[in-house]
């Protein structure tokens, strides 16, 4: 009888060290790390309320020391404007703070338009400390004078998990180090 249980619970501690294991695995999946070509390489993980929306931190072989900072947002909405927004500031709220990100690229995408915003560049080391800070990144799309987000973006707010952004980042950066000359 004790044999079968000790069968049991060797069993069980098996399940749990593997679910453990894959939660662990899964965790450090969700952020990719990819040479784009050119020099430059990317670090990105999914959104949490539109899964395609994508946070980007990207490096360059010119200075790995630097990164930009960017997100896309999906957007059904079909202004017949919206590449209009290329190249203005757009107002955000940024985990409470009012900023401005630049429209980098906005592309006809699946129903609607894909629209690429730009945060800046930022020196890698103070970028992982102010991340680590915060440990979630929000940002809504909000109204200013004229502009009206939900003419745009009909989901004009989106948030990505930071967990395991400092070990992608690095991994970035050791990457965009590697890049030949």
């Amino acid at each position: 009888m004790a044999q079968g249980r000790s069968f049991f619970f060797i069993i069980i501690l098996t399940v749990l060290i593997t679910s453990f294991s894959s939660l662990v695995a899964a965790e450090e999946d969700k952020w990719q790390v990819e040479d784009w070509g050119e020099g430059v390489i990317s670090v990105s993980t999914h959104g949490k309320v539109q899964h395609g929306d994508k946070i980007y931190f990207r490096l360059e072989k010119s200075n790995c020391d630097v990164l930009e900072h960017a997100f896309t947002f999906y957007t059904v909405a079909n202004h017949k404007r919206i590449k209009l927004l290329e190249k203005e500031l757009v107002p955000l709220d940024n985990n409470e703070m009012k900023i401005y990100g630049e429209v980098k690229l906005v592309f006809p995408f699946l129903m609607g338009h894909m629209v690429w915003i730009s945060l800046g560049h930022y020196n890698v080391d103070d970028h992982i400390k102010l991340m680590k800070e915060i440990g979630q990144f929000n940002i809504e799309i909000i109204n200013k004078k004229k502009f009206i987000a939900e003419d745009y973006f009909d989901i004009p707010t989106n948030e990505w998990d930071l967990t395991n952004y400092e070990s992608a980042i690095t991994k970035g950066q050791r990457l965009c180090r590697q890049i030949p000359a």
